[in-house]
């Protein structure tokens, strides 16, 4: 055999053998990025830990009393007392999801499905009526679980799925309902609570004409515990949510009293046209992170004293046997909101119609 060509031979041999090792340790370096977040039931994480809770009851009044937010402490502590408020808590965590990021040990994420999907505005209709009869979690390691949600009457259900990537966390949530309804402008609320994760939440970092805005940073005369904001992309559903509070005004303020009509709005939605359908939070310390959740199908965002930066999802209208699909990301990032924006921002001029 020419010298020639048995050097390109033994070349050409080297350079696939080369390429295979270099693919083995991007797969091995990927994998370990995709470990880097895990995404753990709060009752198998307990389990693990042979019965302590990871997310202490005592951390949330805590938070709020080392950030200066005494009015929102009382008021928690109060609700602890109750021995109702405490074993809807029980079933809520049942349903938490816990979020764990190597890059800041210690630190923990919740995240919950809020309840029954509600119509909008006046909130008449719900999927199902009264709460979903039983619910369960699949896991498939620390990487990918499921919380299905099932209900009999009327016949329904609501699977939401949690994947890790790399950097980020894909969710989904399906409905599927076998009755003879069709329900209209249906939507649903996640809460992504940061009380357990130090540094985190306080900020609620959005978009508007194309600068940063802190949303903690908006006055609460009222003292409401969780407030909106609606987006620049949905004006549709942005009217639809302002007749929602107008219509069924608003009593979760540590005032403890009822806001209906203009009032209800006013201090429910103190800000709009938010761009991009995220909301987002920064950690500033030695070294700088981004957290942050958004959706396609975000039709407004919301944050509150827990701390936490909500989303809410609309699902429009749901079809006997006609499954409908909504989604996101959830995304852990080096380095600030600035620099996250290009992942986390959704780029899109679609409008839904409700």
């Amino acid at each position: 055999m020419p010298r020639l060509k048995l050097e390109v031979i033994l070349f050409s041999s080297l350079a696939i053998v080369f390429c295979i090792i270099l693919a083995g340790k991007f797969e091995a370096f990927a994998g370990n990025e995709a470990r880097s977040i895990r995404v753990i039931p709060h009752s198998v994480l307990m389990e693990r830990l042979n019965g302590e809770d990871p997310l202490p009851r005592s951390r949330p009044p805590g938070r709020l009393e080392e950030d200066r937010i005494s009015d929102a402490a009382a008021f928690f502590r109060n609700n602890q007392k109750s021995e109702a408020h405490q074993r809807s808590r029980d079933n809520y965590r049942l349903q938490t999801l816990v979020i764990e990021w190597e890059r800041f040990p210690g630190a923990r994420w919740a995240l919950n499905v809020e309840g029954a999907l509600i119509s909008l505005p006046t909130e008449e209709v719900r999927l199902p009526d009264q709460g979903w009869d039983r619910f369960r979690w699949e896991l498939e390691g620390d990487q990918k679980c499921t919380l299905i949600y099932e209900n009999d009457e009327p016949k329904a259900s609501l699977r939401v799925e949690f994947q890790v990537r790399q950097n980020h966390i894909d969710y989904s949530l399906t409905v599927h309902s076998e009755d003879n309804q069709t329900r209209d402008q249906l939507y649903t609320h996640l809460c992504f609570n940061h009380a357990w994760s130090n540094g985190f939440g306080r900020d609620a970092l959005v978009l508007t004409d194309e600068r940063i805005r802190h949303l903690g940073d908006i006055p609460n005369p009222e003292r409401i515990w969780i407030r909106t904001a609606t987006l620049a992309e949905e004006p549709n559903y942005a009217k639809l949510k302002q007749r929602q509070y107008a219509l069924n005004g608003t009593g979760s303020n540590l005032n403890h009293k009822r806001i209906t009509g203009a009032a209800a709005v006013a201090a429910k939605v103190p800000a709009e046209n938010v761009q991009g359908k995220f909301i987002a939070t920064q950690f500033t310390g030695d070294e700088s992170a981004t957290v942050a959740i958004n959706s396609p199908d975000a039709i407004a965002v919301g944050w509150s004293f827990w701390p936490c930066t909500d989303i809410e999802l609309a699902f429009g209208t749901v079809r006997p046997g006609e499954p409908k699909t909504v989604s996101g990301e959830i995304w852990f990032l080096q380095g600030g909101i600035n620099t996250a924006l290009d992942n986390i921002r959704i780029n899109s001029d679609a409008k839904r119609t409700p």
